[in-house]
């Protein structure tokens, strides 16, 4: 049966303490079956002073504003019979549940990304709502805040990219939301995401990779990974999870990667060459990290941050420079990008061409650098 033959009708309960609770009652006139939605409003029974008066009137407004907006849903056959434990699913304990999921399920930095926008998201919301209340105006409104919301104080805001990254998350989370069927609508589809600004891709010149392979590191194993990045444009993420079991050869296609992109999920198989074997050094055991025990972190950044510096290179590198560097070197060898896309594990074309923007620059400096024959 259509959604459309529910009846729902706004009533309040009266409680022991003498207030009123106001709810919402569901009738389903084919199937006989009712339900009821708490809403987690309540109003005082015989209001003492202009205080409470003013707050049964807002409660009123907020109540029939919501009974307003199911009634339109349920018009417009978006709103079925949800059972009530779905019902009371609050926004803030199903984005928990996701955060768990990923916890297992992604790679460590995009399960960060996922953190910080529930940290934002309780910021936004401090009062919870329940999840089938989320709507194209409350998501608007959590959209706006994500570009102007005052970190440390007021002394900045969330770049346009971060901005774009957590609405994007949150987006994904409503996306799941309607698919496992605990909301009936999707206002996500409705609401327009937060457009990324353009990014500078720090990307290194062979005569500074020259450098650092000059250069000692404080950890080798740091200088390891990193310059492995360089030669194989493998992510950080997927490169500390390889295992030497991972590390192949055959005598048709000499030495090989075979892994699973932890961004993807893809399984990809990745020629190298060399180069890459003298780097890495005598193989170890195959059940046993080639990068072994290095991780993600802030004191590992400041220690490629310091090597790259007594390179005496002045950019700031992070580990992901590394992966821009190596997709920059082969399209400077004439690369052509469908082949350079498929190195990178990306999945469109689009997404490799980026960095044909960033060779544009450069074939604009060396144009400007030729000497005057004038």
């Amino acid at each position: 049966m259509s959604s459309k033959g529910i009846k729902v009708n706004l009533r309040t309960k009266q409680l022991k303490d003498k207030r009123h609770s106001y709810y919402l009652h569901y009738y389903n006139p084919i199937t006989r079956k009712r339900r009821k939605e708490y809403l987690g409003l309540y109003i005082y029974n015989k209001p003492k002073d202009e205080f409470q008066k003013e707050h049964n009137e807002e409660i009123k407004r907020l109540a029939n504003s919501i009974y307003a907006k199911r009634v339109l849903a349920i018009q417009e056959g978006k709103f079925g019979f949800i059972p009530k434990e779905k019902l009371d699913i609050s926004l803030l304990s199903y984005f928990e549940t996701i955060l768990e999921q990923k916890k297992r399920s992604t790679s460590e930095s995009n399960y960060s990304n996922w953190k910080s926008t529930f940290k934002h998201l309780k910021h936004f919301t401090r009062d919870d709502i329940k999840l089938i209340d989320v709507d194209e105006e409350w998501m608007n409104s959590f959209r706006d805040f994500l570009q102007t919301e005052n970190l440390n104080r007021g002394v900045r805001k969330l770049s346009q990219n971060a901005a774009s990254s957590y609405f994007n998350k949150f987006k994904a989370a409503m996306n799941e939301a309607f698919n496992n069927k605990l909301i009936l609508d999707n206002p996500s589809t409705r609401v327009r995401s937060i457009k990324p600004g353009e990014t500078k891709r720090e990307f290194l010149t062979e005569d500074e990779i020259k450098l650092l392979f000059r250069t000692d590191c404080k950890d080798p194993r740091i200088k390891k990974v990193f310059l492995f990045g360089i030669l194989t444009g493998l992510r950080f993420s997927d490169a500390t999870q390889l295992l030497w079991s991972d590390l192949q050869y055959s005598s048709e296609s000499g030495w090989f990667i075979r892994f699973q992109q932890q961004k993807t999920k893809g399984h990809e198989t990745l020629p190298i060459n060399d180069q890459v074997i003298n780097l890495l050094g005598e193989k170890g055991p195959d059940e046993e990290r080639i990068f072994k025990g290095v991780k993600y972190s802030a004191h590992n950044n400041h220690i490629l941050l310091s090597w790259v510096k007594d390179a005496g290179i002045k950019k700031h590198i992070t580990f992901h420079s590394s992966r821009h560097t190596h997709a920059c070197l082969l399209l400077d060898k004439g690369i052509d990008i469908y082949t350079v896309s498929k190195m990178l594990g990306h999945r469109e074309i689009k997404t490799t061409s980026i960095y044909l923007k960033v060779m544009d620059k450069n074939k604009a400096k060396a144009a400007q650098a030729l000497p005057s024959f004038s």
